[in-house]
């Protein structure tokens, strides 16, 4: 049984409309603490509050540390190229996305790339996917990522 991945992506999105992510909730309660130790010193001048200022300090390089950690999101970049075919008058059904899966990869004619089909065509033989789209006169191809 293959699931429908556009059913997928649209209910993932509209799920996670509105929601942070848990570094942006670290970093709201982080900012939370600041202004309420800012307005503890206000009252209590006199007050040391130096280990609650540490840990505010260590609190922070945890969220910078874990911001340094977020994945890519590539559903965003894939939606502005998708945008960029809609706008040139092409309204695609599924699209083809090369993401490297080594840091470096070899060139065109000695890269050798995995087919993951999440439209659930069950395509058995590599060379059927040459297929796709040939009655339309092939595809359109998206500008890279350095524009």
């Amino acid at each position: 049984m293959s699931a429908n991945i556009g059913q997928l992506m649209e209910a993932a999105s509209a799920l996670t409309e509105g929601i942070e992510s848990p570094v942006q909730q670290l970093r709201r309660e982080i900012d939370l603490m600041r202004s309420e130790l800012a307005w503890y010193e206000s009252k209590h001048p006199e007050a040391d509050t130096s280990k609650r200022r540490a840990r505010l300090q260590r609190l922070e390089l945890i969220c910078r540390t874990l911001e340094g950690c977020e994945l890519v999101s590539l559903m965003p970049i894939i939606r502005d190229k998708l945008s960029e075919a809609k706008r040139d008058k092409f309204d695609p059904d599924c699209a083809a996305v090369w993401i490297p899966i080594k840091p470096n990869v070899p060139d065109l004619l000695h890269a050798r790339p995995a087919i993951i089909d999440l439209v659930g065509w069950e395509i058995h033989s590599i060379r059927d996917y040459d297929l796709v789209g040939i009655a339309n006169a092939g595809g359109f191809i998206c500008s890279t990522l350095d524009d």
